[in-house]
């Protein structure tokens, strides 16, 4: 009962403080799929992305996207700027071309990856729906690991992954453990007795 209750304080703080708390592990990371709600545009001042030793990855993916319309200004509005470092300029940031389904940012990772957390960070002067982004994680086959909506529309916007479970040992590294415990214990108490009868 105690955790439910802490469960859902959790939640209820993290809402209202502009981040999400999820129960889901991000392993193996490929892309990462922003989109933002149909009849608006989508604009994403920053992506962070931590590994589970607390470091931004983002800034190591490549950023495309996908708009209905051609750029007219790709160099300040482009993908590029999803992962620059900039967070609180309105005219630094990735801002589509047009609306509609099918508008998309994305950063794709060399390699797999790990992650921890991801944050969004929306656009400080328009605390609008444009901020509200739905986010998908893929792994190299496509396969989704994580969806969900993030609202950063007053603060950015956080959701934390859980760590990898750790492996549970087969049974031969159990009957090994258990069979060091044995011999440990043997020798211990042999060399107790021997102490005793000198």
């Amino acid at each position: 009962m105690k955790a439910k209750l802490l469960l859902a304080a959790l939640a209820a703080c993290s809402s209202a403080l502009g981040f999400e708390v999820q129960a889901a592990t991000v392993i193996g990371a490929k892309t990462i799929r922003i989109t933002g709600p149909a009849s608006d545009y989508l604009q994403i001042a920053e992506v962070v992305a931590n590994d589970y030793n607390g470091i931004n990855i983002a800034p190591t993916a490549s950023t495309s996207a996908f708009s209905n319309y051609p750029h007219p200004n790709p160099v300040y509005y482009g993908p590029q700027n999803l992962i620059d470092g900039v967070v609180n300029d309105p005219d630094d940031l990735y801002h589509s071309a047009g609306t509609g389904a099918g508008e998309f940012a994305q950063l794709t990772f060399a390699a797999p990856q790990n992650l921890s957390s991801l944050t969004l960070f929306g656009r400080v002067v328009l605390a609008t729906g444009r901020n509200i982004y739905n986010v998908e994680i893929r792994n190299a086959a496509n396969g989704l690991l994580y969806s969900g909506t993030l609202d950063a529309r007053m603060a950015p916007a956080t959701v934390a992954f859980d760590l990898p479970a750790p492996g549970v040992p087969e049974p031969a590294t159990w009957a090994m453990i258990l069979g060091g415990f044995a011999c440990l214990g043997t020798a211990l108490r042999r060399r107790k007795t021997n102490l005793a009868h000198a």
